[in-house]
């Protein structure tokens, strides 16, 4: 089973303080089970995370929010991408243009999964295909998290009107994550 950083569960605090300041961070956690309770108030910036603890997270959080999962993910993934990148790194993309952002891709991918590979291909000025390939776990949490912050990260790069398609998914049977990205 794959894993994420903890710095992503640990994001999820200051998502629900600043997206929903009524939630209390608190009461999400009460939601978990009382092994994922210990896992998840031990953690520290450096280590890793198992997927199922982060998707436990992020539905007890959608859950506190009265918010619907696949929207609380999506919303999380854009506001990690804004506010998990270094600053350094943020400006390299803006001044870089989407392009950058879609070289990196994969660099950006590691930086948050031990597992799988961000593939980007068929790209043009103004699109580009993604596959996430050979990812251990994952699925629709994930998925969502990742239509966020491939948007909200082209968003930040200086990209106008960004749709991204998934049309192809492991959660529905496909063999990998398909992502198609348009932008002006």
């Amino acid at each position: 089973m794959g894993q994420t950083t903890a710095r992503s569960l640990l994001l999820i605090k200051t998502f629900l303080k600043e997206k929903y300041p009524g939630v209390d961070y608190s009461k999400v956690l009460s939601r978990l089970s009382d092994a994922d309770q210990r896992s998840a108030k031990s953690l520290t910036e450096e280590q890793w995370a198992p997927y199922d603890l982060f998707f436990n997270i992020l539905n007890a959080g959608a859950a506190e929010a009265a918010c619907e999962v696949q929207q609380f993910c999506q919303e999380f993934g854009a506001f990690q991408v804004k506010h998990d990148t270094e600053y350094i790194y943020k400006m390299a993309i803006k001044f870089g243009g989407p392009g950058l952002m879609v070289m990196e891709a994969n660099q950006i991918w590691k930086r948050y999964h031990d597992t799988g590979r961000f593939y980007v291909f068929d790209i043009l000025a103004k699109s580009a295909k993604a596959r996430i390939e050979n990812i251990e776990g994952g699925g629709p949490m994930l998925c969502s998290v990742v239509l966020g912050f491939i948007r909200a990260g082209l968003e930040l790069s200086g990209a106008k009107d960004v749709s991204v398609e998934h049309n192809r998914c492991r959660g529905r049977g496909d063999a990998l994550c398909e992502y198609i990205t348009r932008w002006s």
